[in-house]
């Protein structure tokens, strides 16, 4: 007996069972629907296919039956020709892409893998050993950043920038200075105008509402794409580098080459 018919039978037991106990008002249909774990249409549905037809109503009417979508016999018997006499040679891929190109086939890639392993045409695919497994990623300083300017160390050791804000902007030859609300500070800003430049920060909505050039501010999005972009390069994404030279020599490289694309 198959494991589909075996759930059926149990389905009828159960249900039968918890029919007993509504019919003897030990319990609603929606408690009875709860514990069979459907909907309480559902379970109307199947009582009043128990009521009229018993507990043979309650098959499911696709078993034993072959399924509408069975790719016919005659076409798999083509398929296993085709490959017997012409292409034996070829791998799967290259063998499914002939069948589409040259012979009009509708069936999918897996589908012709797994009937050419069924007939013995092909060997599964062996599993990898233990030795090439990958292994999971080390943690290291630098995996997880921090864009926004929260004071608040989420993880040990990985503080907002925004207490590095004010040295970073020491000396800059720059006529405005960018930033999100998370830099939003008073104290921020009367250091930026020391500096002889423009801050361009929108203020929080329960911050005093300063003037923000608002279309100078979205010119912020090239830096946020072109950091975006050098973390594709896996060396700046996860801090290969110990020093900081190696690291600015990398994000150069890196740099020049975005450039040049």
């Amino acid at each position: 007996m198959r494991r589909t018919e075996v759930l059926q039978g149990i389905r009828r037991m159960k249900f039968a069972e918890i029919y007993g106990r509504v019919e003897r008002r030990e319990l609603r249909q929606a408690e009875a629907a709860e514990v069979l774990g459907m909907s309480e249409r559902t379970f109307r549905r199947w009582r009043d296919r128990y009521e009229a037809e018993g507990a043979e109503g309650l098959l499911d009417g696709r078993l034993g039956k072959i399924s509408a979508r069975r790719v016919p016999v005659d076409r798999v018997m083509g398929m296993l020709e085709l490959y017997d006499t012409r292409y034996w040679d070829f791998t799967v891929k290259h063998f499914h892409e002939k069948l589409v190109a040259e012979h009009g086939f509708p069936h999918s890639y897996n589908w012709t893998r797994l009937a050419l392993q069924a007939q013995g045409r092909k060997a599964k695919a062996s599993r990898r050993g233990a030795h090439r497994r990958k292994r999971e990623r080390r943690a290291l300083p630098g995996m997880m950043l921090h864009q926004d300017g929260s004071t608040h160390e989420w993880v040990p050791g990985q503080v907002s920038d925004f207490t590095q804000a004010k040295p970073l902007i020491v000396d800059l030859p720059a006529g405005y200075v960018l930033g999100d609300k998370g830099y939003d500070s008073a104290d921020f800003r009367d250091a930026i105008r020391a500096q002889e430049a423009v801050p361009v920060i929108p203020p929080r909505k329960t911050s005093p509402q300063v003037p923000c050039d608002y279309a100078l501010y979205c010119e912020r999005n090239l830096v946020e794409r072109f950091l975006l972009k050098i973390k594709h390069f896996r060396r700046i994404a996860t801090r290969y580098e110990q020093t900081p030279r190696a690291f600015l020599s990398i994000l150069s490289l890196v740099s020049a080459f975005i450039w040049t694309r």
